[in-house]
């Protein structure tokens, strides 16, 4: 028998082997989703996707970047590791954040779980990026509770802050305006009706669970009345402090109009009368008795008027302004 197979044999088959070939390539090159799901490394997707990606990560992993297309919108998905669990993120083309998990739901479902186009008054921050008065409202209700999202929104034309705390398990979603003063402090009504009900007849757990939920109240109180307390004493102490400025003008105009009215047109002594008058005159009374000096005023100006005794028994009469500049002399 012949070791060789006849060249007749081989030839169809190389054939086929080849047209199978060429068919599964076509048919990827054809599929949507070959096409949409190439996973890219972060250096392959564009500046925008990138920065944002970063941004989020804060140092982070970025792991796994897909590019996908969802209602013939263009976006590119990525999971980041925080915390132990993988925060997975979606990010359009041009570096806007439309959607994250944070793996607490499946993570195909990331479109539809929380979608955000940034076309609104919905605007998503950090702890750092809040106003100082809510910012002391929020660390001070969450406490040492992980404080998972913030959102800036309008209600009824006010500017409000939404943040939702994970705390034992449950979210708990507060609502604070601009001055610091809570809104609204609601926890997962859905959450704590389920744990209510695995509890079923364990009283003892049912209870712990209400004193649990009574004490979140109870804090969320408190920071509520902290924060009024806060505003209420910043606005009293500016209103004494108005009110102190007022009276100490008051004061000052009553005080000089008293001096005004003890020095017009009156004799004065020379203790009395501005240090440039009494310069002058002491100048030019060169060791003489200064006799009366009469305070008045001429043609809007102050004048000090001082008679200076001289030997010969005639008094010479200076005439001296404000300032200390001699207006006239007589003999």
């Amino acid at each position: 028998m012949s070791r060789f197979t006849p060249i007749r044999t081989v030839v169809p088959a190389l054939l086929v082997a080849c047209g199978l070939c060429a068919g599964q390539a076509f048919a990827m090159d054809n599929d949507p989703s070959t096409r949409d799901h190439n996973v890219k490394t972060l250096e392959n997707v564009p500046g925008k996707v990138k920065e944002a990606l970063l941004k989020e990560s804060q140092g982070r992993e970025i792991r796994d970047v897909d590019k996908e297309t969802i209602d013939g919108r263009v976006v590119y998905q990525a999971k980041i590791q925080r915390d132990g669990k993988d925060l997975k993120l979606t990010v359009d083309e041009d570096g806007k954040v439309v959607a994250r998990n944070d793996g607490a739901k499946d993570d195909d479902k990331v479109h539809d779980d929380k979608v955000h186009d940034d076309h609104g008054d919905h605007h998503e921050l950090s702890v750092n990026d809040l106003p100082a008065k809510v910012k002391a409202s929020l660390t001070a209700a969450a406490g040492a509770a992980q404080i998972v999202d913030i959102d800036r929104d309008t209600d009824n034309g006010r500017t409000v802050y939404k943040a939702r705390i994970k705390q034992d398990g449950l979210d708990r979603h507060l609502t604070i305006g601009e001055d610091g003063t809570i809104v609204s402090d609601k926890n997962n009504k859905a959450e704590k009706d389920e744990r209510g009900a695995k509890a079923g007849d364990h009283d003892g757990d049912g209870k712990a669970r209400r004193d649990h939920d009574k004490d979140l109240d109870h804090q969320a109180k408190n920071a509520k009345d902290e924060a009024e307390r806060d505003v209420d004493k910043a606005k009293a102490d500016a209103e004494a402090k108005a009110d102190k400025a007022k009276a100490d003008a008051e004061y000052a105009k009553k005080t000089a109009k008293n001096e005004g009215r003890e020095l017009k047109n009156g004799t004065v002594a020379i203790d009395q009368v501005p240090a440039a008058v009494k310069t002058t005159l002491m100048r030019e009374a060169n060791g003489q008795q200064i006799g009366d000096i009469d305070r008045d005023t001429e043609d809007g100006h102050v004048v000090y008027k001082a008679k200076i005794r001289v030997p010969d028994g005639k008094d010479r009469k200076v005439k001296v302004l404000e300032d200390g500049s001699i207006v006239s002399k007589k003999d």
